[in-house]
């Protein structure tokens, strides 16, 4: 049985905006007090004795402090209204059925608070995580782009050195061609009369009815690829013809995917990408190499890029944009960044309502995701 700290003992002080309360402690010196504060209600828990008080008015606990001494608690609070309140306890306060109300008020307030404080923290943690993660991304692209940037100026000098000696060869078969075709000039046979073939392309009917069509986006779809498909004119003179090609490189590097060879798949889309930079297939292509190889930040970079250029969103590039989604999503999961995931897993399940694996990943993440919290 407790024994009750009599109001007489206390001492309080006021003034228009706050309230000082001390509560004299006459327990055992190796026994830390217990001190519950909310907005109407204090307690002080020191065995054997207990002291409580339901206060007149209503304080703000966030503004309000409270020291603990050798041998007394002091209660410095802040009044929510500023006014004098000529008393320090409620006219109710001897009432059993007011004092039971008030002490369950004051543990839903304290239960309530103590929640708020775990979700800043929660908060405050995942903040930090993913600035780290964001970090991390910088300076391994700032790697990436040194390394880049050396192999730039060992291709440069390479290149220059077979230019060289290919202008030098090239002048010397253009001498030999120069001989023979003099030898041959009076042999060669009239040249044929040119002629014409005319051909007419049927142009292409979308399935869509024409009230629910989006023939503008299609073609607009249509219109980029066939520009992304047109390869840059580079200095590629060191590869053969078969490797100068993007398609042939794409093929290449998705057999050597399905062989389960992904470094060398990365080598040939990465090889592609620099032709065609533009074609969104190949960014895809390399993101899921980069996800089997867990570099999940370069597959994030590769997915995003390709959900870029994945625009505008039609029927025909769904499933692509399905697959982007799926590949970036399951590399935050792996890098623990579960609201991002969840996000990505959403956007396939927009597209495909019925993909069952999408379905699968989107409950997963959701629990790991609860269980944070």
């Amino acid at each position: 049985m407790p024994l009750i700290i009599k109001e007489k003992d206390i001492e309080w002080f006021e003034s228009k905006d706050k309230i000082l309360i001390i509560v004299p402690l006459s327990s055992r010196v190796d026994v830390k007090p217990s001190v519950l504060h909310t907005s109407k209600y204090l307690k002080v828990s020191s065995p054997p004795y207990l002291w409580e008080c339901f206060l007149f008015g209503s304080v703000d606990p966030e503004k309000s402090f409270v020291r603990i001494t050798g041998d007394k608690v002091s209660f410095e609070l802040q009044k929510s209204v500023d006014e004098m309140w000529n008393a320090l306890t409620h006219s109710q306060a001897g009432c059993d059925s007011y004092r039971k109300e008030q002490r369950e008020a004051a543990f839903e307030e304290h239960q309530k608070h103590l929640q708020n404080s775990l979700e800043s923290k929660l908060q405050r943690k995942q903040t930090v995580h993913r600035e780290s993660i964001r970090r991390q991304m910088e300076l391994e692209e700032l790697d990436r782009q040194t390394i880049e940037r050396e192999k730039m100026l060992e291709n440069q000098k390479a290149a220059e050195e077979i230019k060289r000696k290919k202008e030098q060869l090239k002048a010397n078969m253009i001498a030999q061609k120069r001989k023979q075709l003099q030898r041959l000039s009076e042999q060669i046979p009239p040249t044929r009369k040119s002629g014409h073939i005319r051909v007419n392309f049927t142009p292409r009917v979308f399935p869509t009815a024409a009230r629910e069509s989006q023939e503008a986006e299609e073609k607009e779809w249509l219109d980029k690829q066939l520009a992304a498909s047109v390869s840059l004119k580079l200095d590629l003179g060191d590869l053969s013809p078969e490797e100068r090609n993007p398609q042939w490189l794409k093929s290449k590097a998705e057999s050597m995917f399905k062989k389960g060879d992904f470094r060398s798949a990365i080598n040939a889309y990465t090889l592609a990408i620099r032709m065609c930079p533009n074609l969104y297939s190949l960014h895809l292509g390399r993101s899921a190499c980069h996800l089997k190889l867990h570099n999940l930040h370069k597959a994030i970079e590769d997915s995003s890029k390709a959900l870029e250029l994945l625009v505008p969103a039609v029927p025909s590039n769904a499933n692509d944009r399905k697959e982007a989604h799926r590949i970036r999503g399951m590399a935050f999961q792996k890098l623990e960044l579960y609201i991002e995931s969840l996000m990505d897993f959403e956007a396939a399940l927009k597209i495909d309502a019925n993909d069952e694996e999408m379905k699968q990943k989107s409950y997963e993440v959701r629990n790991l995701i609860e269980k944070d919290t």
